[in-house]
């Protein structure tokens, strides 16, 4: 996590050249997979169910997963989250 923290905060430090504002708290994400369409989704599991094990895991503490959808727009990504999950553990 120190990692991150230490990431987040050179990037609010490189967009302060800018004229962007840091960001009051970082709350980091991780984008597992994007599907534009269902075309895609069965080439997308077979590469999560074959290659598992060519992968290197990093444990980390998850306390809440959202679904989110993003639309794409002509200012960039609008996110919404659809459905959150709290995690006890």
């Amino acid at each position: 996590m120190e990692k991150a923290v230490f990431l987040g905060e050179r990037v609010d430090a490189y967009l302060a050249h800018s004229g962007f504002e840091a960001e009051a708290e970082h709350r980091f994400h991780l984008t597992l997979g994007r599907i534009r369409s269902e075309n895609n989704l069965p080439a997308m599991m077979k590469i999560i169910t074959e290659d598992v094990d060519e992968h290197k895991f990093v444990a980390f503490k998850v306390d809440q997963i959202q679904l989110m959808e993003s639309q794409l727009t002509k200012e960039g990504p609008a996110y919404t989250v659809l459905e959150k999950f709290t995690l006890n553990g």
